[in-house]
């Protein structure tokens, strides 16, 4: 019997050792000043780190906090950022990694500049998309913590990431920038249907294909970037743009709490897979200039005021990202007992506890089939006549989130 027990325990360990070794964060951003930051802190440093190009951008492997990530740009516009994730998580499914969770860094047009805005749901004018419950509590759970810098980050002109040891600009945003938790985040499509090329160095920061601080491609492709330009020479390209942002429009009469060209793409092919998806933004810019202390900017605002405080969100979005990597653990379901021996024809009580949301039921299943069956319960009976299987698996998945699920181990026998 020991044996056996033992021999159940080393599947179940062996089961959760992989599920831990193949999952992955899918850790986004539009262009390349929002992802310097995020790429520093992961550890990327070398073209060793690169594991794909999906849509033209390149992605890198790294490690923030507890949390394994894979990083890239999306591309701006809705467009690149849903061939870019679908890419990416294509690019999951064909390596056998599973996607914990998709994020979302960058900034924004929204209520003052510097703000991050962390939406509970994202519309892209006709379908909303709730973000994930437990990442969402996470961040409630900090929003009154962090402080965010109030200074334009002129030693970041370089689109390096922020450096710590550079004195701060005498220009601060008025007042001090705020994490806000909640509301609806719009995302809208001022490119008509169209994706957005990127360049390649030297590229203008808007249009890069590379985030800040990647390494050095070795193959970039100039022509591409040039053929892909060309629908964009409309002389009401960029007045559809200022108007996009000076009204982005929400969803149901519902005023947005920040607006942006890519985070609802990103949250529709997220839901699709079933994956968690959270997003932070911040506002580079904001209607009537709040925050905005030079008058002429603040009169002009978009898109002068994004070039000037671009830099400044984009670090605020990225240290919120970060401060919920440290703090944010995947919800689990746990299954106990973890391992029993069952005799044919006899029956098994298993419970199981999700970690968040609180309260949250599971779907119970065994994996094998003819292993038995369990009811909504948990109470697992075994097959009424011994057969060949000598192993099974009961799941428990949560009723809230397919994607988190526990396993106890099995093992049948003909007698005690």
């Amino acid at each position: 019997m020991t044996r056996i027990l033992v021999h159940a325990a080393v599947i179940a360990a062996a089961l959760a050792t992989q599920a831990l070794a193949d999952e992955r964060v899918l850790l986004l951003s539009a262009y390349p000043p929002e992802q310097a930051v995020l790429l520093a802190a992961a550890g990327v440093d070398g073209p060793e780190d690169q594991v794909g190009v999906f849509n033209g951008h390149r992605f890198f492997a790294g490690r923030i906090g507890a949390h394994d990530v894979i990083l890239g740009l999306t591309g701006i516009g809705m467009v690149d950022s849903h061939n870019t994730t679908a890419a990416a998580l294509q690019y999951f499914s064909d390596h056998g990694i599973a996607a914990k969770a998709v994020v979302f860094s960058g900034v924004a047009g929204g209520p003052h500049i510097g703000d991050v805005v962390v939406p509970d749901r994202w519309t892209d004018g006709a379908d909303t998309y709730p973000v994930n419950e437990c990442m969402f509590s996470v961040v409630d759970g900090f929003k009154d913590e962090v402080e965010l810098n109030p200074y334009l980050p002129v030693e970041d002109a370089a689109c390096t990431g922020q450096d710590e040891t550079s004195p701060p600009t005498p220009i601060r945003v008025e007042g001090d920038p705020q994490l806000h938790v909640g509301g609806l985040g719009s995302s809208g499509d001022p490119f008509g249907g169209r994706a957005v090329p990127c360049f390649y160095p030297p590229e203008p920061p808007l249009l890069g294909c590379d985030a800040c601080g990647a390494p050095i491609n070795t193959s970039p492709d100039p022509i591409g970037s040039v053929q892909g330009a060309l629908p964009f020479l409309d002389p009401d390209f960029f007045a559809d743009l200022s108007e996009y942002f000076s009204s982005p429009g929400g969803g149901g009469g519902e005023t947005p709490v920040v607006g942006d060209m890519e985070t609802a793409a990103a949250a529709e092919v997220a839901a699709q897979h079933g994956i968690p998806f959270l997003a932070f933004r911040a506002a580079s810019d904001a209607a009537g200039g709040n925050g905005d202390p030079i008058i002429a900017s603040a009169i002009i605002g978009f898109p002068v005021s994004f070039f000037l405080y671009q830099q400044l969100a984009a670090d605020n979005a990225a240290a919120v990202a970060l401060e919920f990597f440290d703090r944010w653990s995947p919800a689990q379901v746990s299954v106990s007992p973890a391992q029993a021996v069952v005799r044919f024809g006899k029956q098994q009580q298993f419970t199981a506890a999700v970690s968040c949301p609180d309260g949250a039921g599971v779907v119970w299943t065994v994996q094998e089939p003819g292993a038995g069956t369990i009811d909504a319960n948990g109470l697992y009976t075994a097959p009424r006549l011994p057969t060949a299987i000598r192993s099974a698996h009961v799941v428990a998945t949560s009723a809230v989130d397919g994607s988190v699920r526990g396993v106890a181990a099995v093992s049948l026998r003909v007698s005690n």
